[in-house]
């Protein structure tokens, strides 16, 4: 993520454009409604959708460790990650 934002910062001149003026917003997923309760709504139902292994699988990529040794009801206190 380091290289992709420092890659796409350093474009912004050819574009004339300040590199801070450009936001770069990993991981966001925004949920958009004609009212806050229907955006709640769009997100309960995309969240439903997720199976748990999946998510499990993203945030030990995210994380670069592996969760699968916790059970899904655990509660994870001293886990330590890898600082890229």
């Amino acid at each position: 993520m380091k290289s992709y934002y420092q890659d796409i910062k350093t474009r912004m001149a050819k574009y004339g454009r300040k590199p801070d003026t450009c936001k770069i917003l990993p991981a966001v997923m925004p949920f958009v409604g004609e009212t806050e309760t229907i955006a709640q709504e769009k997100q309960a139902f995309h969240n439903e959708l997720v199976h748990p292994m999946a998510g499990l699988l993203t945030m030990s990529n995210h994380l670069g460790v592996d969760l699968s040794q916790y059970s899904l009801d655990q509660s994870v206190e001293k886990v330590e990650v890898q600082d890229y």
